[in-house]
């Protein structure tokens, strides 16, 4: 009453009479279904043939209604309580004659109504569609569709990937591994081969006689000679 009506003053202040009527049809519909029909038919109801006995709450589920009540009485009775929490000021009385007689229209022609239709309004064993139903059948349909084409064209794209995917995957790979081990290899491996032979030449060449190394230092000295002093 102090809460949901100072949305509905300000749908009406704002012109969105579409928001306020839906608003106003809801809250009909909770009187209606709340505070009549289940009301009215739990205590002035038929009994049942075996009739149910419910057990007493536990005492964690009655403390919470009970302060929840509590917190409804206060907030109703002095409806500033809750307007301060709000982020924004809030200049709204909800103890209005307009408000007031508004939400007396409202009752009252909800209980004539449901008065004039109390045995329309009686509850049956019947089955009741709700949104639900909406996606329950809609998931069958999306498992359905998911078996019968989702599925196959899955098993037909992992075949295809198994047989020309991994085949190719696998011949790159073997071809990769032949270029590395007669190309590359071929090359590094003879390159170290031919400094392996330089220096086996090397190697002879050092014998680590000194009488050696003057005759040859002697020898290429006296052909350096002749070449500049006889031939140039």
């Amino acid at each position: 009453f102090v809460s949901k009506s100072m949305i509905v003053a300000a749908a009406h202040e704002e012109g969105r009479l579409w928001l306020l009527s839906l608003m106003n049809l809801a809250g009909i519909g909770t009187f209606l279904s709340v505070g009549l029909k289940v009301t009215y038919f739990a205590f002035f109801g038929k009994e049942a043939a075996e009739p149910l006995h419910a057990k007493e709450p536990p005492l964690n589920m009655l403390w919470a209604m009970g302060l929840t009540s509590l917190l409804c009485f206060i907030i109703g009775v002095f409806p500033q309580t809750l307007y301060v929490l709000l982020p924004f000021p809030v200049e709204y009385h909800p103890y209005n004659p307009a408000h007031l007689s508004e939400a007396l229209q409202i009752l009252s022609f909800t209980g004539l109504v449901f008065y004039l239709l109390v045995k329309k309004l009686s509850p049956e064993a019947t089955i009741n569609l709700d949104v639900d139903y909406l996606y329950r059948k809609g998931a069958l349909l999306f498992m359905k569709f998911d078996e019968k084409v989702v599925a196959p064209l899955d098993a037909l794209w992992g075949e295809l990937y198994r047989t020309l995917g991994l085949g190719a995957l696998f011949k790159n790979a073997d071809l990769s591994y032949a270029f590395d081990r007669k190309a590359i290899d071929g090359v590094v491996d003879g390159t170290a081969y031919s400094v392996m032979d330089v220096g086996s030449v090397v190697k002879k060449l050092q014998t680590g006689r000194i009488q050696t190394y003057i005759g040859l230092a002697l020898f290429m000295l006296f052909a350096i000679l002749w070449f500049v002093f006889v031939v140039g």
